[in-house]
């Protein structure tokens, strides 16, 4: 489709970078728009209360459990079976920690099946779509993607957005938002075991991790507005119609 494109909207520069690399259209007419959303959603969030945390882990009625989040669709590219091996190298150096998985999709037997083959049934909890994503975020200890291949992850930016720490793999454009041993830790997409370590030691300093917290509060996040996207639009749509 390169050869008849007249614009390309790319939702990171990585992306914009990577079409480039491999001869696709060419810097003229590629143009990096953040995916829009209600980041103010985000920014503002309260923590999820403790009664809807014990709907979906019936334990943290009793006792506070520290929660590795992931925000992802239940689909392959996500590498959510893939993690189960991280999270239980984290776990048996942090047995008092739970995993909550925020999103639905077709791989949702695949996972369960998984979960209870390995017999994290009670620490691994699948929680489906939510409206309610802010709000665990901002409740979370540590926020997590384990992502093979992605844009730029509207998830990693809403960590961010809620100030929490996270982990996650290095795709194109991540390092935007999540600037290495600043406001989370990147780690190389192919090496998903090299999540363990920075897991465990968010969990354990929690000088670190509000360390972390403080930065992510500094970032600029305003771009991935849903006006802003509007109007970045607007413009590319007014310059190729105008070029025609």
């Amino acid at each position: 489709m390169s050869w008849i494109t007249d614009a390309f909207v790319d939702v990171s520069s990585g992306m914009r970078d990577a079409c480039l690399e491999h001869g696709i259209g060419h810097p003229q007419n590629h143009y990096v728009v953040p995916s829009g959303m209600d980041i103010h959603a985000f920014l503002k969030a309260r923590p999820l209360a403790d009664s809807a945390l014990s709907e979906v882990i019936p334990e943290a009625a009793q006792q506070r459990f520290p929660v590795l989040l992931m925000v992802a669709a239940l689909e392959a590219r996500k590498r959510i079976i893939e993690f189960l091996d991280v999270f239980e190298a984290v776990l048996a150096r942090r047995p008092d920690v739970r995993l909550v998985v925020l999103g639905e999709g077709v791989d949702r037997s695949r996972i369960e099946e998984a979960v209870d083959r390995r017999g994290l049934s009670g620490r691994v909890f699948l929680a489906g779509f939510r409206t309610d994503v802010e709000q665990w975020i901002a409740r979370a200890d540590v926020c997590v993607l384990s992502s093979e291949r992605e844009g730029l992850p509207r998830a990693v930016v809403q960590y961010a957005a809620g100030a929490r720490p996270c982990v996650v793999t290095e795709l194109p454009g991540v390092d935007v938002v999540v600037k290495h041993g600043v406001t989370g830790f990147l780690v190389p997409s192919d090496q998903l075991d090299g999540m363990v370590d920075p897991i465990v030691r968010l969990l354990a300093d929690q000088d670190l991790a509000h360390a972390m917290t403080e930065q992510a509060r500094r970032l600029d996040l305003l771009p991935w507005s849903v006006e802003n996207m509007i109007q970045q639009l607007d413009h590319i749509y007014e310059k190729v119609l105008a070029a025609k």
